[in-house]
């Protein structure tokens, strides 16, 4: 009897932590320290569209990803809120990123976020 309780409880707990790791997805960040957004899709997500979209719902870029690894730069952008999304067809993954340091863009008017694939 005691050993079928451990058993339970061993099982129950391997089971919580399989389902608390879960699949992330086809996007899978990996930083957002130092004004960055890094992240790396899936082979099936390269050709995907990233739009970053500002705190109004105004899209400041948009663009392909041309190769697994991907970092959208907010080093000269205005601190807020953004929303980064992800897309391929149906398949879509949405982010949100706050910017809290200050702008760094005393030689660009306007917003001036980079994405950048390596």
């Amino acid at each position: 009897m005691k050993i079928g309780r451990v058993a339970g409880a061993l099982l129950l707990i391997a089971a919580c932590t399989m389902g608390a790791s879960g699949d992330p997805g086809p996007v899978k960040v990996i930083s957002t320290k130092r004004e960055i957004f890094y992240f790396k899709v899936d082979k099936g997500f390269v050709g995907a569209l990233v739009e970053v979209f500002d705190k109004h719902g105004n899209k400041v870029i948009e663009q392909h990803i041309e190769k697994r690894k991907v970092i959208v730069d907010f080093f000269y952008d205005q601190p807020g809120k953004y929303t980064i999304r992800v897309s391929n067809g149906t398949d879509e993954q949405i982010f949100v990123y706050v910017k809290s340091g200050p702008s760094h863009a005393e030689r660009f008017a306007g917003d001036f976020v980079l994405v950048t694939d390596f």
